[in-house]
């Protein structure tokens, strides 16, 4: 078995998928595709917080605080970032300040931030903020177990798998009841009381820290034939619950999708060896964090340009411009790592 510190590649190309169904959530198709592809896109979200989750499992608390205060330092400036962008378009549109911080940066838009995580100032930023809290769930809870003595210590060595199976399940449950379930019989919970680090993201996170912790065991009973057809059905599945309810922000094949396609990577673990690929899958692990957080100013920029034009129903446009999108992200994600890179070697090296 592999240990934690290492990278799998078909893990690292299940994320590059990943971020391209982000994306087209994010910049839509048109029509029916484009519902289509955003109800079974909504599996990418619970795989990000699995990946993070399987590669936490047997991690001292010491790197675990090293990955939350990094998630930290992201979303700080991610949301710093946002509301400079902000400040200078509605500088730029001549509209009034004023309105929009009361609006945005009042006392209580910040304590949803807090609980919920919906950033004030843009949305799709929530996943950092839901990442954190769950590295900061994790923490205290490895703590414990490295403690040598003390009841609770010894009952979380034993015990913490089981919990958090549990706890994934219990809080799945709740996000189905109030993402699924009621939005079906007209009642619509407003997306940040379900899509948040409580009911996905520290599910998703403690489901994939389970996997791990019983990754052995789960390879002697799953083949890959198996999982590909597990995947098929939960995907062709997704697909008719899009259709039945289309204004679900979260699906019970959600997690069937979401699963099964992390499973089929740990099942074929070492059998990707296109370079392409390859090459695809690290970028993805490289960069990706980065094109999740700047795409939305690309998407804003290429939306206002085909308005300019009055290009933006051109069916070609439509279709072409999560390609085009995806491309200038990754261009412009080279630009922060590339800057931490030189930081961290300047630390290292002195003058």
């Amino acid at each position: 078995m592999k240990t934690t510190g290492e990278r799998n590649p078909e893990i690292n190309l299940l994320k590059f998928i990943a971020l391209v169904f982000i994306l087209l959530i994010h910049k839509k198709l048109p029509g029916i595709s484009g519902i289509l592809v955003r109800g079974v896109a909504a599996a990418s979200v619970p795989v990000f917080f699995m990946i993070s989750g399987y590669y936490s499992y047997d991690v001292p608390s010491e790197k675990i605080g090293k990955r939350a205060r990094r998630i930290l330092a992201l979303m700080l400036i991610a949301n710093l970032l946002y509301l400079i962008w902000d400040i200078c378009v509605e500088l730029l549109s001549g509209n009034p300040l004023r309105p929009w911080i009361v609006q945005n940066c009042s006392p209580k838009r910040f304590l949803i931030f807090l609980l919920t995580n919906e950033s004030p100032f843009r949305g799709h930023l929530w996943f950092l903020g839901a990442l954190l809290y769950a590295y900061l769930f994790l923490f205290p809870v490895r703590k414990l177990m490295e403690c040598k003595t003390g009841k609770t210590g010894a009952f979380l060595r034993k015990n913490h798998v089981h919990l958090f199976f549990w706890l994934s399940v219990f809080l799945f449950a709740l996000n189905l009841a109030g993402g699924e379930l009621l939005t079906i019989y007209g009642k619509n919970i407003q997306i940040p009381y379900i899509r948040n680090w409580l009911f996905t993201g520290i599910p998703s996170f403690a489901a994939a820290y389970c996997i791990h912790a019983r990754e052995e065991q789960l390879l002697q009973y799953t083949g890959k034939r198996g999982m590909c057809l597990i995947l098929a059905v939960a995907f062709v599945l997704n697909l008719a619950e899009v259709f039945y309810a289309p204004a679900c922000e979260f699906y019970v094949t959600t997690l069937g999708t979401a699963s099964a396609a992390f499973m089929l990577t740990i099942v074929c673990r070492g059998e990707c060896r296109s370079r392409i690929l390859c090459f695809l899958g690290k970028a993805a692990d490289k960069y990706g964090l980065w094109v999740y957080i700047l795409q939305i100013i690309v998407i804003k920029n290429l939306e206002w340009f085909c308005k300019e034009y009055g290009i933006e129903e051109n069916p070609a446009v439509q279709y072409f411009s999560p390609v085009f999108v995806f491309f200038v992200t990754f261009l412009l994600a080279l630009i922060p790592v590339r800057i931490q890179y030189f930081v961290k070697a300047g630390k290292r090296n002195p003058c």
